[in-house]
């Protein structure tokens, strides 16, 4: 038994168990996110090159931009998670 935080050994391998099956799904979940976010990411890319000199239109492919961004960075938070 494990007298620094009060668990005995059974419980610390059932945590380790549990963390090794959350951490494959948090690995499945982001590749299953990146492969798309990739592609919308290219063509986001290519969108905004072709747009009209619009104000409005540019606002709102840099909003898009944005939300790629903030997605991009939660499937690179889960891989760092899977790979604990």
């Amino acid at each position: 038994m494990s007298s620094e935080i009060g668990i005995d050994d059974q419980e610390r391998e059932r945590l380790r168990t549990q963390y090794a099956e959350i951490a494959t799904l948090a690995g499945g979940l982001a590749h299953e996110i990146k492969n798309p976010l990739s592609t919308t990411g290219m063509n986001l890319e290519l969108i905004s090159e072709d747009l009209p000199p619009d104000e409005s239109v540019h606002r709102k492919s840099r909003r898009l931009n944005s939300s790629h961004v903030v997605i991009s960075y939660a499937v690179c938070c889960l891989n760092k998670y899977s790979q604990l």
